[in-house]
């Protein structure tokens, strides 16, 4: 039985034009194994590590320094260079706000920030300690509570779908990827963990992030935060 997700694979394909016949797949049989040289991770003395060591960690306490915060911020979703930054995607269109909700951070108040990466600052959006609905909004997932912050990728789709129509809703998730596999590597950097989030209620986090699910919508989050 055809499902909602199949349905949203099929009506955002991309089909050309005039094309009567598809691509005859290779035949697994003429497959040949060519062996790679060892990989030398020592080559990347600074991300091979954490490349190797990367994990989703779920178990968290205690509170982490704004430096830490600030580069993870800035390797997640900064500008690096004018007005490029750290991670690709899709058209240079970026449809993400990024929201930070703040559990325990070093000397600053608990509760849901925006970050504006122009002038790399958090603009804080509604005090509180907001980490247990969190965690009821994201299955009962204490970490949303325990973790020093939980990154939330709110999209704005229309900035990407205005280009590419319903094609636009595949890119931003694979943006959400990129974003969130730089948080992972950054954070294991640290010495601290991460952790994606993609199970939650939808209603219930977006609310809890004031946005109204249609035309902007939490897709992703990581939790981020110093490891038991």
């Amino acid at each position: 039985m055809s499902g909602v997700g199949e349905s949203f694979q099929k009506m955002t394909r991309l089909k050309q034009q005039g094309a009567t016949h598809a691509t005859k797949p290779m035949d697994s049989q003429t497959e040949t194994e060519h062996p790679l040289p060892a990989p030398g991770w020592d080559r990347l003395p600074g991300l091979g590590p954490s490349i190797c060591e990367r994990r989703s960690q779920r178990e968290y306490g205690g509170a982490m320094s704004q430096e830490d915060l600030s580069l993870i911020i800035a390797a997640s979703y900064g500008k690096v260079s004018g007005q490029r930054r750290a991670v690709p995607s899709a058209g240079g269109l970026y449809p993400f706000d990024l929201h930070v909700l703040v559990n325990h951070v070093q000397g600053m108040e608990p509760g849901i920030y925006i970050y504006r990466a122009d002038t790399h600052s958090l603009a804080l959006r509604s005090a509180g300690p907001w980490g247990e609905e969190l965690a009821r909004a994201a299955l009962g997932q204490r970490m949303c509570r325990d973790a020093s912050v939980v990154l939330a990728l709110v999209c704005v789709f229309g900035r990407t779908t205005r280009r590419y129509g319903e094609r636009g809703y595949r890119y931003v998730y694979l943006d959400a990827g990129h974003v969130v596999q730089n948080t992972y590597l950054v954070a294991t950097g640290l010495q601290l963990g991460c952790c994606g989030i993609a199970a939650f209620y939808d209603d219930e986090t977006n609310r809890l992030f004031a946005v109204d699910g249609t035309e902007r919508a939490v897709t992703y989050m990581a939790a981020v935060g110093r490891c038991l």
